[in-house]
C-alpha cells in the first residue's frame, strides 16, 4: 500500500467520525430542555505510592514514587413526566472525559438547565458541546481524503525547508 492511499483512509476515518460527531451534535441541539439539581460537583485527589526498584550492573535500589491525580465528579438530578432521573454527563457530544477546569463553573446544589432527550428521558447532558473543533477537523479529513501525491510532496518538501529558511538570518 502506498502513503498517499494511507493518507487517503486517514482523511475518509477523520471525515467520517466528524461528520458523525456533527450529527449527534446537532441532533441533540433538538432535545427538550428542563431544570437539573447539581446534587455533586467536586474533584477528587487521588494519592498513590508505587516501589520501583532499580537494578543495575552493580547496585540495586528501591525508591518509593508518589503520584497525585485528580477526577472529576459530577452528579445531577432533573424530572420528567413526574419520574426523577440522574445522569453525569456534562457535555452532548464528548470523546475525551471531563477534565477537573469544566467543572468549575457548575456548583454543588445550585439549579441549571439540563437538556434530555425525549424519546429516552434517561439520557441528558448539562452544556452544548463546541462545533469548531469537528468542523476543522471534517477540512482537515477532505483536505486528506482530496490530496494527490504531487501536492503531497510539495507540501512535506515545504515542511522540510520550513525550519532552515526560518533559521537562517
Amino acid at each position: 500500500m502506498k502513503a498517499i492511499q494511507i493518507i487517503h483512509y486517514i482523511g475518509y476515518t477523520i471525515t467520517l467520525l466528524s461528520i458523525v460527531y456533527l450529527i449527534s451534535a446537532t441532533t441533540r441541539k433538538k432535545w427538550h430542555r428542563t431544570s437539573a439539581k447539581i446534587e455533586e460537583s467536586k474533584v477528587d485527589k487521588y494519592v498513590s505510592e508505587d516501589q520501583h526498584i532499580y537494578v543495575g550492573e552493580y547496585f540495586s535500589s528501591t525508591r518509593t514514587v508518589k503520584s497525585t491525580s485528580y477526577r472529576p465528579i459530577l452528579k445531577y438530578t432533573y424530572t420528567v413526566d413526574g419520574k426523577v432521573y440522574t445522569s453525569t454527563k456534562l457535555y452532548s457530544v464528548k470523546i475525551l472525559p471531563i477534565s477537573t477546569k469544566d467543572l468549575l463553573p457548575i456548583i454543588s446544589g445550585s439549579t441549571r438547565d439540563a437538556y434530555f432527550n425525549p424519546r429516552n428521558p434517561s439520557k441528558s447532558y448539562l452544556q452544548q458541546s463546541g462545533l469548531f473543533s469537528p468542523c476543522l477537523f471534517l477540512l482537515i479529513g477532505f483536505v486528506l481524503t482530496f490530496i494527490n501525491a504531487e501536492q503531497l510532496n510539495e507540501i512535506w518538501s515545504w515542511f522540510i525547508q520550513f525550519p532552515s529558511e526560518t533559521l537562517k538570518l
